[in-house]
């Protein structure tokens, strides 16, 4: 057992498991996050939110402190489009972002990605000193 103090992932994502786990090795163990929690529904609007929401979700089933992420995809031609909807943006069809894209006036030339995490046991964002 670690003596390292325990975080579970609010994100069952591996990819963005591996990458938490990366950002946090050395300073805490990341447990992953228990199958039967249910997804969060991520309707605060803005990525720091939707990460609080999840945070606070983890919290609450296991009664341990959580990290959880959002992450958005802000794209200058589409004016910061998708952003905090990235997930669900393209919708059933997928090709949503390209068209618009190419209507924009052809590829995308600048976007930006952008991410939320670590939040602590009552879902606050955790800040460094």
């Amino acid at each position: 057992m670690s003596s390292l103090p325990q975080l579970v992932s609010a994100t069952a994502n591996p990819h963005k498991v591996a990458e938490i786990a990366a950002i946090l090795a050395g300073v805490v163990e990341l447990l992953p996050r228990p199958a039967d929690v249910a997804e969060v529904v991520e309707d605060a609007g803005t990525l720091e939110g939707n990460a609080r929401l999840k945070a606070a979700a983890i919290c609450a089933a296991t009664g341990m402190p959580a990290v959880s992420d959002d992450t958005g995809l802000f794209v200058d031609a589409l004016d910061g489009e998708p952003g905090v909807e990235t997930a669900y943006y393209a919708g059933p069809e997928r090709h949503l972002c390209r068209e618009q894209s190419e209507a924009a006036g052809g590829a995308v030339r600048c976007c930006r990605s952008s991410s939320q995490l670590p939040h602590d046991r009552d879902g606050r964002l955790a800040r460094r000193p």
